[in-house]
């Protein structure tokens, strides 16, 4: 009798939980703040994308040699390249795994589930009180397969944040931060290239002037392109870290808990819930 109680109880109890809205909002602003997190980071890909792919434009401003120079810059910034356009699209596919869970977010708070919920465990208890055990059991296994459509995308979020704030977090804003410098550092280094570009289209009065200017700059550029080097060598790790941070928050625990859920779906089916309160 006691375990009819109680078993009643959660029913009627998960019955108002599903009305509830708080639960809903909260996981919706988890969600926004994710995809922020994705919008920010694709950005950052595409500014920096942008931004190697101007210096190396007008990298031959910077070759008073005119041979060799352009193929040293290319091996430098080629791979580099390369890497953040396969981050964009790691990046694309976190923002594809994020719209999923907000249209599975909206599905699970529809009021037409919402009632079928509290339908199906009304009739559950009434069944449950009745002794009649193969439709009781029929009934509770729809109820909690309603249950598990209504909660688990809001159990995911309320989860991904968890992992999110304790392991990924300071990653995801240390990385950020460095490749936004990586960014801003390569776009300076641009600009000052520019600079002596103009130098060199000054009038023939100044020629001379600027063939000095251009044989030392010529001894200073194999220092530059190697402090470009090491800019450049300190990033990969930076976009490694926050694609890592996305493929794990938005790749890998969506398809865990995808399993999860197909697992409790299996057990669901196979488990017969009329002995929990019809013993044999």
């Amino acid at each position: 009798m006691k375990q009819k109680f109680f078993l009643s109880f959660l029913i009627i109890f998960f019955s108002f939980v599903a009305f509830s809205t708080t639960i809903d909002l909260h996981a919706k602003q988890l969600l926004d703040e994710a995809l922020q997190r994705t919008f920010i980071a694709f950005g950052l890909a595409k500014a920096l994308n942008a931004a190697i792919s101007i210096l190396q434009g007008t990298q031959l401003s910077l070759m008073p040699a005119g041979i060799g120079l352009t193929l040293s810059v290319g091996e430098i910034l080629d791979p580099f390249n390369d890497l953040v356009e396969r981050f964009s699209w790691i990046m694309l596919l976190a923002g594809i795994s994020l719209g999923i869970q907000k249209i599975l977010l909206a599905l699970g708070g529809k009021l037409f589930l919402k009632f079928c919920i509290a339908i199906t465990g009304t009739v559950a208890v009434a069944l449950l009180w009745s002794h009649k055990k193969r439709s009781f059991a029929l009934l509770a296994k729809t109820f909690l397969f309603l249950l598990l459509l209504r909660f688990f995308a809001v159990f995911f979020l309320y989860a991904s944040q968890f992992v999110y704030v304790a392991l990924l977090q300071e990653h995801y804003i240390d990385a950020t931060k460095k490749i936004e410098i990586t960014k801003t550092e390569i776009e300076q280094f641009q600009k000052e290239n520019e600079i002596k570009d103009k130098h060199t289209k000054n009038s023939i009065t100044e020629y001379f002037t600027n063939k000095y200017e251009e044989i030392k700059n010529t001894l200073d550029i194999k220092e530059k392109f190697q402090q470009l080097q090491r800019r450049i060598d300190a990033s990969y790790v930076s976009i490694v870290n926050l694609a890592t941070v996305f493929v794990v928050q938005s790749i890998l625990f969506p398809l865990l808990f995808l399993w999860i859920f197909i697992t409790l779906v299996k057990l669901l089916l196979k488990r017969d819930l009329s002995k929990l309160t019809f013993p044999s």
